[in-house]
């Protein structure tokens, strides 16, 4: 223990209360999470220095997986609260490419009441001060109890020695992925039987969101709960009458607390939600599932199953059985194996290798792309007949930008192809094989391919959002934007909290026209991820489509002061301020960046919309020509966007267009 510590920090009009969890602002208590106050407190005591994004989720996080996007949710959120750039006051600083770093002069002191005496901080290996190591310390171990909560009438304690204090060695991995499967099937009978029961409610179009289930006692595996719960997934998926929510859509609530699971339900758009709890001990396995409506707003099933632990394929038996007997109890016997499911892999090893994969795949970052080969690769060397492994294998290698600095595009997708053929060869109808495939071909000129590659995997997973997503742009590129449309729709339906489907929604409301509606999905996408610059470009673009010029002139400028992409957002402030009426000034901002960058570095599109901005459509003719020869699979970005209406009747423009769309035959 130190005989110093720090209790208070205290910058610009703000203090950070370590002693009692709060930050103070201009003598107000400020509202935080726990996550961002811990995140705050780790930015003060490294200030001056660069953070990299890697150090705050390897020391915050521990280690777990968690979307980047997490952390800009909290950095954002911290400077809300600080009320940064309000008062020109700079606390925390992006710096691009590398992270962030806390800017402001600090003082220390050794008591929060008033602001006491000013203290040396001693420093820990972890770079954490001794109050903050004190704040996250865990109760003692003998003083821990599970708690199993019973949202309908209270807690219930469940002590640590009612399924003994021997710890046994079962494979964490191995037990978890079964003990979830086993619930799936079985929730399916509950939704045709004992629902429909007792509330009234058809089966008929029904939602359902599964959360990752909670480990409980002291033996957990963080990294297994985004995997998990993408098996119950999975198998609920299989069923028509059942909407899904994606493992993208859940991953987002896993650092939350989800004490509030209507809320949780109502962000994903769903009639119900599944949560539970496993704990294990002495050779006893207790499951507890529990189903939350959404609507009504209340609880409506829980059950607790205690197993003895014999061998894995035992316990799978054993819990089937009993959970569909009890979930069908009014009804004639169930034939289990009749589920449409199939089960991953028995390997254990290989499907926690393939769940680690699953959540770097699912980052859709270049650093999550790599880590996610890694993983499934190692869950095929684990299980050879893996199907899923080599098709999410494919998919990655199919996200070939991500890749450039380890392989050639080339390269890339040979990879991608061989083990999405392989993944079918094992299993002909593997919905995330086909979409991979499609999504390879559809880069290799072998179009047609891929758009019936794309239609069976929507036949064989209808309630995959990225599948939709895939296939909106494709019948975008064969000139149907309003079933383009349609398909993002029904992605986001599908997956309403992410961010990437409600832009991609948004941009191709844009195309169609709609700048009203895409406003809708944009704020969504901003709601979800605060420092998406897409989303704030698009937002401008959406106004200036409804011909609010100056206040997209005004949320642009907003956005240069916190940029790194200056020159192209310049060019942007070009041509609205040649449409407010100030050329002049336009031409001098396009000048500048014309000068700024080199020949082969320009923005052509950017430029063309700022010469028809200020009537040269004949230079952003020639302007253009050079774009749409740079455009690969996505021509329908030029052939709908409305900027360029005013060169559609150029005959360069036109046949330069015309030729494209043919070389590309969508």
């Amino acid at each position: 223990m130190f005989t110093k510590k720090v209790a208070c920090y205290q910058f610009g009009d703000c203090q950070l209360d370590v002693a009692n969890c709060q930050l103070v602002r201009s003598g107000s208590p400020v509202s935080l999470t726990q996550k961002s106050f811990e995140l705050l407190e780790f930015l003060i005591l490294n200030r001056g220095r660069i953070l990299r994004k890697e150090e705050f989720l390897e020391t915050l996080w521990e280690g777990n997986y968690v979307e980047e996007a997490n952390l800009t949710q909290h950095i954002y959120m911290l400077r809300k609260a600080l009320n940064q750039n309000r008062d020109g006051e700079i606390y925390i600083e992006t710096i691009p490419k590398n992270g962030y770093r806390f800017v402001a002069d600090v003082e220390e002191f050794a008591s929060a009441a008033g602001i006491g005496v000013p203290v040396n901080r001693p420093k820990t290996n972890d770079g954490f001060s001794e109050a903050f190591r004190e704040e996250i310390q865990l109760e003692p171990t003998q003083d821990r109890q599970a708690k199993f909560f019973d949202r309908s009438g209270g807690r219930k304690l469940l002590e640590s020695d009612r399924l003994g204090r021997k710890r046994v060695s079962i494979p964490v991995a191995a037990l978890f992925v079964l003990v979830f499967a086993f619930l799936a099937g079985s929730l399916f009978f509950y939704f045709a039987k004992h629902l429909r029961a007792s509330t009234g409610t058809d089966i008929g179009n029904k939602s359902i969101a599964v959360l990752p289930f909670k480990q409980i006692g002291e033996q957990k595996d963080a990294k297994l709960g985004i995997g998990i719960a993408d098996v119950l997934i999975a198998r609920l998926a299989n069923i028509a009458e059942i909407d899904v929510r994606p493992t993208t859509s859940i991953i987002r609530f896993n650092e939350t607390n989800n004490s509030d699971l209507f809320e949780v339900g109502e962000k994903l758009g769903v009639d119900c939600v599944i949560e539970g709890t496993i704990q294990r001990a002495n050779g006893s396995v207790r499951i507890t599932a529990q189903l939350y409506d959404v609507k009504q707003k209340r609880q409506v099933w829980i059950e607790e199953f205690d197993e003895k632990y014999s061998d894995i394929f035992t316990l799978q038996d054993k819990v089937s059985e009993r959970i569909t007997q009890k979930l069908s109890s009014k009804g004639a016997p169930i034939d289990f194996a009749s589920l449409p499911y199939k089960q991953y892999t028995k390997n254990a090893d290989a499907y926690r290798a393939y769940s680690m994969g699953l959540s770097y795949w699912n980052m859709h970052t270049k650093e999550g792309f790599l880590n996610a080969i890694r993983q499934f690769e190692k869950a095929i060397d684990n299980d050879p007949n893996f199907a899923n492994a080599y098709a999410y294998l494919a998919d990655t290698y199919g996200h070939t930008g991500h890749l450039s600095d380890l392989m050639s595009a080339d390269t890339a997708r040979a990879k991608g192809a061989e083990a999405a053929k392989k993944a079918l060869s094992l299993e002909p109808e593997n919905a995330e094989a086909l979409a991979a495939l499609a999504l390879i071909y559809a880069n290799q000129d072998r179009r047609a391919e891929a758009f019936d590659l794309m239609q069976r995997s929507i036949k064989s997973n209808p309630n995959d959002a990225h599948a939709r997503h895939r296939i909106s742009w494709m019948y975008a590129n064969k000139g149907r934007i309003d079933q383009a449309v349609r398909e993002m729709k029904t992605a986001q339906r599908l997956d309403p909290q992410s961010a990437y489907i409600n832009l991609f929604l948004a941009e191709m409301l844009l195309l169609a026209r709609q700048p009203d509606t895409a406003i809708i999905y944009l704020r969504k996408a901003l709601d979800i991820e605060p420092t998406s610059e897409m989303a704030r470009w698009r937002l401008i673009e959406a106004y200036e489509q409804k011909g609010l010029f100056t206040k997209a002139l005004k949320a642009l400028r907003a956005m240069i002061r916190e940029s790194e992409h200056v020159p192209e957002l310049r060019l942007v402030e070009s041509r609205l301020l040649a449409k407010t009426n100030k050329k002049k000034e336009a031409k001098e901002v396009l000048k500048n960046v014309l000068s700024s960058v080199s020949p082969g570095m320009r923005n052509r599109k950017l430029i063309a919309y700022v010469q028809i901005a200020l009537d040269e459509n004949s230079l952003a003719a020639k302007e253009m020509v050079g774009a749409i020869e740079l455009i690969n699979d996505n021509i329908y970005t030029i052939k709908y966007d409305p900027l360029l209406d005013p060169l559609r009747n150029n005959p360069l423009f036109a046949s330069t267009l015309k030729r494209k769309e043919t070389a590309q035959s969508w």
